[in-house]
């Protein structure tokens, strides 16, 4: 096997492994963005409970005015949870936008990952005709070698039937 032999070998192998690191690292973000997705469906799921929450002390407040305890301490707890809660609601919408803001980059990853799997592919295929090419030749070789030492053989028979 000559040098460019070698050399298309050990690319097909190397362009193999790389393949496979790829589809792992693949595999890895789409778990990733799964399980981000899953969080972001929690996290909606706790805010819609927050909301109906927060609605169900904003009524209690309304009803609490029109019974004319506007100031009592049972209105301030009120108020204090509506406020909690609305503050509880603000944290976990900044938390759906960082989970997004990571989705998306998952996702450029996988079309990033895609990418490079086509490219990878393309050169894979390339070698492997390279090394079919290279087959050919050394079976050409071959056989060339092969006649020429069977001619040789039957030279020096008939030299030595002479």
């Amino acid at each position: 096997m000559d040098n460019v032999g070698r050399s298309v070998l050990i690319g097909v192998v190397a362009l193999s492994m790389c393949s496979c690191s790829t589809y792992r690292s693949i595999g890895v973000s789409e778990e990733r963005s799964n399980r981000n997705e899953r969080a972001i469906e929690a996290i909606t799921n706790n805010m819609f409970a927050l909301e109906n929450e927060k609605l169900r002390l904003e009524n209690r407040i309304l009803q609490l005015q029109v019974e004319g305890k506007a100031n009592t301490s049972e209105m301030k707890a009120v108020k204090q949870q509506y406020y909690s809660l609305t503050k509880q609601h603000k944290l976990l919408q900044e938390e759906v936008r960082s989970i997004d803001t990571t989705v998306k980059r998952h996702e450029r990853q996988l079309i990033e990952h895609d990418q490079k799997i086509n490219d990878l592919d393309k050169r894979q295929t390339r070698y492997e005709r390279i090394l079919d090419l290279k087959n050919q030749e050394w079976q050409s070789i071959s056989q060339e070698t092969k006649q020429m030492i069977d001619e040789l053989n039957a030279d020096q028979d008939k030299k030595e039937k002479e």
